[in-house]
This record gives C-alpha cells, structure tokens and sequence, in this order.
C-alpha cells in the first residue's frame, strides 16, 4: 500500500483548543483538537460528561477518545 499523496496535513490549532476549553462554543475544533483538549482536561478531574459539556461531546464520545489514545482520567468513582 502507498502513502497518501497531497493530503493535507491537520495541526492542532492551540489557540482555539483553549478558547474552546474557556467555554467559546463558537470554535469549531478537528478531531485533533478535540483529542488535545481531552487530553488537557482529563488530567484536571472534570468526568468525561463534563468534558463533554464543555466540547458539546458525549459522555461516550469523549471516553472512547480516552480510551482510544490512553488518557486516564483523575475522577474517582
């Protein structure tokens, strides 16, 4: 199988990943992004449904993003 020729590559805008974080629901964030942002916000003990709320996700959504690129979360059951 050959490597994708003339894809574009997708980059993290970080800017947009922390106003996203600081509550604008008017940024758009890639799937990239979206990991980013797990993965800054995991570690500070939100659950994945508050996680959720705040990148309009679903509780399951941001799981399996966890689990797919093993976040750990820091909320105690």
């Amino acid at each position: 199988m050959q490597p994708l020729r003339n894809t574009p590559r997708v980059e993290v805008d970080e800017v947009a990943v922390q106003r996203r974080i600081d509550g604008d629901k008017t940024v758009q964030l890639n799937y990239l992004e979206r990991r980013t942002a797990v993965e800054l916000l995991a570690p500070r003990g939100l659950s994945d449904s508050q996680i959720g709320d705040l990148l309009d996700l679903t509780s399951s959504a941001v799981a399996k993003i966890r689990d797919r690129h093993q976040i750990e979360s820091r909320v105690t059951a």
